[in-house]
């Protein structure tokens, strides 16, 4: 499984990653803009019994690759290192996690608003999407005013142009109701907002007592574009994780 880990700068998903992967923060490439990645194991008391039984040496466990990208500021849909560093690295996730700043930060240009952020990165994905959909739409368009068109680009077509109807409504394909068929037809796109998505809502210390509340009024704002939420802070999961 490939999961891609999203957010604004300073919303601490880097933090998030270090505590998923085990790893530790390098601090010479803390403000170097390039996409982080690690394997880690899914512990699995079923594989462990399984080895005592067979008195095997080797275990395999379930793997999970986790990428870390460049913070996603809005507009960056209309910037070159989107497609060449965002899109082109998560194109492959199988989900995407996204993390949210819940708390003050000194220096920061705004205040914390998680429904808000969550909106403008989904927009960001949606317009992503709308580019890819466009240009693959207005080429299909040019075959079959050529030649008539088969059954496959027929079905094509259509679901293409549902698709575009979708992204320029703001709503992510995720949510858009695709038979079988037709969801293979949009699959070799690799779609950002296709893919599922949970909102990582990042809390400040203080007010981790109401993570759940927090989380659950998210998850109500949400649920229509297919999102789950949970609440966590990273600071607090990192000063207590085991070192060394």
């Amino acid at each position: 499984m490939n999961i891609g880990i999203i957010g604004a700068p300073q919303s601490g998903k880097t933090t998030v990653f270090h505590l998923l992967t085990g790893t530790e923060p390098d601090l010479a490439a803390t403000h170097k803009r390039e996409t982080l990645r690690a394997v880690t194991q899914v512990p699995d008391p079923r594989v462990d019994k399984l080895g005592d039984m067979s008195e095997s040496r080797k275990l395999v466990y379930t793997t999970v690759e986790y990428l870390d990208t460049p913070g996603l500021e809005e507009g960056a849909s209309k910037q070159s290192w989107f497609e060449g560093v965002f899109s082109g690295e998560l194109k492959n996730a199988d989900a995407l996690a996204l993390v949210v700043r819940g708390f003050e930060l000194d220096g920061a240009l705004e205040s914390p608003d998680p429904p808000r952020d969550i909106r403008r990165i989904q927009d960001e994905l949606i317009f992503s999407d709308l580019i890819v959909i466009e240009k693959r739409h207005e080429k299909l368009q040019k075959q079959v005013r050529v030649k008539s068109p088969s059954a496959q680009e027929t079905m094509e077509l259509d679901v293409l142009e549902r698709a575009k109807a979708q992204l320029e409504a703001g709503k992510p394909l995720r949510i858009l109701e695709l038979g079988a068929h037709e969801k293979k037809a949009l699959r070799g796109f690799q779609l950002l907002s296709e893919k599922p998505v949970l909102v990582v809502l990042n809390l400040a210390e203080g007010s981790l007592s109401n993570a759940r509340t927090f989380a659950d009024k998210l998850t109500a704002d949400f649920a229509a574009d297919g999102m789950a939420v949970i609440g966590l802070s990273a600071a607090i999961e990192d000063r207590n994780r085991p070192t060394g």
